[in-house]
């Protein structure tokens, strides 16, 4: 009897492991098929350098939330793993490892739409609202004047100066944001045709460098492909100052937040990202460093 009470319980804590497994694999699982169904692919890229040519890896997160690639420079890796009690979210992790005769030059987390349309909404917050997609007039310069008499009334469209923006007509389109020049280090789309909003969060600035947005269309507006990375000169890569060329290289990780839900519309978006807006950088801390009497004295 006890035998078989201690099998039993044996069973029962084997039972409860797979359980929890399933569990945390669960929300992995429908995020990864939710984006899917919209035709979003999550990969990850670095460019390791070891003379020329340079190699670019490249892997796509599968079903099993996991994928590799490696090189006989380097290998890199793409995890998603569950993001504490968001049931709607998870952590991607890139690791890059590096051989002892190469460099990490370029390290992103991205996002590959292949049905991707114009009426897609983009925001990053503080820079960009629908994707900036305005006609453009003169250089980025303060103030931001018209001068055209054309361009000047009640009834003419929205005119921007030279700043961040998807195209509006044909062609190139692409734009490139510091993540520490945004209200909240992050990037939100609002897919109306699948009805689905996707909110990227990150830390604004890591050990490889201040981070930064890039969001890039087709020329026929049928494809894009948002990404992140560590905003990392070219010569750089990811050795440590004093460490030489042939040194063991510790690996790099990259890691973002990834939200995926249902969202009926741009105030759906909005409201999620607000709620959203924190959970990485943390709360807000106040520094009294100077009165208002003093500052106005001087």
């Amino acid at each position: 009897m006890r035998r078989r009470a201690f099998l039993g319980g044996l069973g029962a804590a084997g039972c409860l492991t797979i359980a929890g497994r399933l569990e945390a694999a669960a929300p992995r699982a429908r995020i990864v098929d939710k984006l899917r169904d919209a035709k979003v692919e999550i990969m990850s890229r670095v460019t390791l350098s070891a003379g020329a040519p340079d190699e670019t890896l490249e892997v796509a997160l599968t079903g099993t939330g996991m994928s590799a690639r490696n090189s006989r420079y380097g290998g890199l890796t793409l995890i998603a793993a569950p993001a504490g009690a968001r049931p709607d979210a998870v952590e991607l992790v890139s690791t890059a490892r590096v051989g002892t005769r190469a460099l990490a030059t370029a390290q992103q987390i991205g996002l590959t739409f292949s049905a991707w349309s114009r009426d897609n909404y983009v925001v990053l917050p503080g820079a960009c609202y629908a994707g900036n997609r305005f006609q453009s007039r003169g250089p980025g310069v303060y103030p931001p004047l018209l001068t055209e008499p054309a361009d000047i009334g009640p009834n003419v469209p929205t005119i921007v100066p030279d700043i961040p923006r998807l195209a509006a007509g044909d062609g190139p389109s692409s734009l490139v944001v510091d993540a520490t020049e945004l209200a909240t280090p992050a990037v939100a789309l609002l897919l109306p045709a699948s009805r689905l909003g996707i909110i990227v969060l990150v830390e604004p600035t890591t050990t490889a460098g201040a981070m930064e947005f890039s969001v890039r269309e087709s020329d026929d507006r049928t494809r894009a492909f948002v990404t992140v990375g560590p905003r990392v000169p070219r010569a750089v890569g990811v050795r440590a100052p004093g460490v030489k060329t042939g040194a063991a290289v510790p690996p790099r990780a990259l890691s973002v937040r990834l939200h995926a839900f249902d969202c009926a519309d741009v105030a759906a978006l909005f409201e999620r990202l607000f709620a959203l807006r924190k959970d990485v950088t943390g709360p807000l801390r106040l520094v009294h460093e100077l009165p208002f009497s003093a500052a106005f004295s001087a």
